[in-house]
């Protein structure tokens, strides 16, 4: 297997691709009876897609997929008949997508996203948190025709929030004030934050057991060398308190706390 260069935005993406074989990039909708394993991850992620497919408005024909991960999502929609277009500011998804459709592919972010077609649908499944809501809903609404849907699957910041957990997602009050200011009108929003939390905990097995292998790993060169060991930690202090730090997005109860995971229906306003 070879593994083309990318650059670093595009690691996570490659581990989980490549390392774990995941074919979604996004949680899993999880049951009380799934395994606490890859094997239940990946389940999960299929009744995520299924969910998605299943809340597609009636009398869709045309469909964006913002953030397109690895073409899974689109490939489906392809399947059913749709003319789907792709689109990721990653080369790494461009390049898989590229792989499993010849659908059009837009290698772009979606800010920055210039088209003259007019899609029935704009999906973004766990893309919405990466733009500003201004900026989202404003190209949204140029992308749809009128009437048009779009759909987010996504975390949001609850109002309360604060510390790392409030530094990503957007705030759900602010969010849906912005949506209704730029006459989008929700649908639909079904709660799914219990469903996707088990992707938090299996997300924190795994780092526990890295750093533990990492540990068990060093511990020759702390025996042998332990002035070298204490440099090490003294350069990367800062980098190291960052990393705890970032373990508690992993956190599946301060998670639940301070975010949403929501399914969102809004559609464009008609025409006047």
């Amino acid at each position: 297997m070879q593994v083309r260069k990318h650059d670093k935005r595009s690691r996570p993406l490659r581990v989980y691709h490549y390392v774990f074989e995941l074919d979604h990039l996004h949680y899993g909708l999880w049951e009380p009876d799934d395994p606490l394993t890859l094997t239940g991850l990946k389940a999960a992620q299929q009744r995520y897609e299924d969910y998605l497919v299943e809340r597609l408005p009636v009398g869709t024909r045309t469909l964006l997929d913002v953030g397109c991960g690895t073409g899974m999502m689109s490939l489906r929609f392809d399947e059913m008949g749709l003319e789907v277009e792709g689109l990721s500011p990653h080369p790494h998804e461009r390049d898989l997508y590229r792989e499993r459709l010849a659908a059009p592919f837009h290698l772009v972010p979606f800010q920055d996203f210039v088209t003259e077609a007019r899609f029935d649908c704009v999906l973004m499944s766990e893309s919405a948190q990466y733009i500003s809501p201004e900026s989202l809903l404003a190209k949204a609404a140029i992308c749809l025709k009128r009437g048009g849907w779009l759909m987010i699957c996504d975390y949001f910041v609850r109002d309360h929030a604060t510390g790392i957990m409030a530094e990503s997602g957007h705030k759900l009050t602010a969010f849906k004030a912005e949506a209704t200011r730029q006459g989008f009108e929700l649908k639909a929003h079904e709660e799914l934050t219990n469903r996707v939390l088990p992707t938090l905990d299996l997300a924190a097995e795994w780092a526990d057991r890295v750093a533990l292998a990492a540990d068990i790993l060093s511990e020759d060169l702390r025996d042998k060398h332990p002035w070298i060991t204490k440099l090490i930690a003294y350069r990367a202090r800062q980098k190291i308190a960052r990393l705890k730090e970032e373990r508690r997005l992993l956190d599946s109860e301060e998670f639940s706390r301070n975010k949403q995971y929501l399914f969102l229906l809004y559609r464009l306003g008609e025409a006047e």
